[in-house]
């Protein structure tokens, strides 16, 4: 079976040091109370979905393909 693993300190240097997201957060209302610990916990757990749900998904895709009508 496959393995994926998110890029977590990929994002995070991402959203850091390129974007300086928490800066940019904090200028808008609408996300000032978003920091960084918020959005480790969201990154992580998106991590954790793409892994137990949608990483099954693909064989299963890959043997029916995209115009299968057939469940695999």
């Amino acid at each position: 079976m496959a393995h994926y693993r998110a890029p977590l300190n990929d994002l995070r240097f991402v959203r850091e040091e390129v974007f300086a997201a928490e800066r940019e957060w904090a200028a808008m209302p609408a996300t000032a109370e978003l920091n960084a610990e918020l959005a480790d916990a969201v990154m992580e757990e998106a991590g954790r979905l793409v892994s137990a749900e949608l990483l099954p998904l693909n064989a299963s895709g890959d043997a029916g393909g995209a115009n299968s009508t057939a469940p695999a």
